[in-house]
């Protein structure tokens, strides 16, 4: 939500429509490349229209499975028995040749749902067909879904994040992946806790998702390897560090030190439901004055830090900040 800058001498970090159709038969059919793709732009334009599974889509099910996936990956006999059953939702993506292009499963018997597979043909990846099938996944689903991802897919963590999933706790299932959660943004109540120094990736990703979502203009200056340095070596160790957390997905975080507010972030299906504000004010219980830097492009963060009270002392053309922004400096203090 917030692009606040800190004011460190080192690295400056700042903080299609679907149509709903009936489940049972076409879901959608959709013109790419997409808007809504930002991460994973598709490289060439493809449609898709994404229907319900049945039986007879399973000998190419399993035949994309061994294209797309390691031997690992791969679902037993009995597993692949159930995707048509009461309690799995399996949607298929066919392209316009008639070909299934990829397909994705939900398992409506577990507590949160669980994103069992979104696998898509090798031929047909980069085409927003993944990005599809998430879309159709999640049509008016309400409930809590969580996902297991390899650490290394870098592309599909950026899909699942776009869609709403942050790292949260795997519960010691599958040690070797990580777990990501999806929770309903209704009534979006969270608990507000310090961090854990192991938390530092989750928090950095939250970070560089809220920028690039939120305040799309800045430019993308570091990697999220080097954010996870800087934040474990200077943030946590400078800063108490905040978290706004939902069902153990991180949906949230503040920075701050003596005098200065250094970084708030909401990940973006949670802003504007007072996650910002719960956060901010436990910083202000703590100390009696608080600097901040905002982006002035920002209306939105301006607007909510004048609502808490804070009042500006001056604005800049941006030449000293590392993305040479115009930004403005704020205050609060108790008295």
């Amino acid at each position: 939500m917030s692009d606040l800058q800190s004011p460190y001498a080192g690295p400056h970090w700042m903080g299609l429509e679907l149509s709903a159709g009936s489940l049972n038969g076409v879901v959608g059919v959709v013109e790419y490349p997409p808007a809504f793709d930002v991460v994973d732009e598709p490289d060439k334009q493809s449609t898709f229209t994404v229907r319900r599974f049945v039986e007879p889509d399973l000998p190419a099910i399993k035949e994309l499975d061994r294209q797309a996936l390691s031997p690992d990956d791969q679902y037993s006999d009995e597993m692949y028995e159930r995707f048509g059953a009461e309690d799995y939702r399996t949607l298929i993506a066919v392209s316009t040749g008639g070909e299934i292009a990829g397909y994705a499963l939900l398992d409506f018997g577990t507590d949160p749902v669980r994103l069992r597979s979104l696998a898509v043909h090798p031929s047909h990846r980069r085409t927003g067909c993944g990005s599809e099938l998430m879309r159709a996944s999640l049509l008016d689903l309400s409930r809590t879904v969580d996902l297991f991802v390899e650490p290394e897919n870098a592309d599909a963590i950026r899909l699942y994040e776009r869609f709403g999933f942050s790292f949260a706790g795997n519960m010691g299932e599958m040690p070797s992946r990580k777990r990501m959660l999806r929770c309903d943004a209704n009534g979006a109540t969270a608990t507000i806790r310090h961090a854990r120094p192991d938390e530092v990736e989750a928090v950095v990703r939250l970070h560089h998702l809220v920028r690039a979502t939120s305040m799309p203009y800045l430019p993308v200056l570091h990697t999220v390897q080097e954010g996870i340095v800087f934040f474990a070596e200077t943030v946590f160790r400078e800063c108490d560090v905040l978290l706004a957390e939902r069902e153990s997905a991180i949906v949230g975080y503040l920075a701050y030190r003596d005098g200065w507010l250094d970084h708030l972030y909401i990940h973006p299906e949670y802003q504007g439901k007072g996650l910002g504000a719960a956060l901010i004010e436990r910083a202000m219980d703590a100390k009696d004055a608080l600097h901040l830097w905002v982006f002035q492009r920002n209306a939105r963060a301006i607007k909510f830090y004048e609502r808490l009270g804070f009042r500006l002392l001056r604005t800049t053309d941006g030449r000293d900040n590392e993305e040479h922004e115009p930004d403005a400096l704020y205050y609060w203090s108790r008295s």
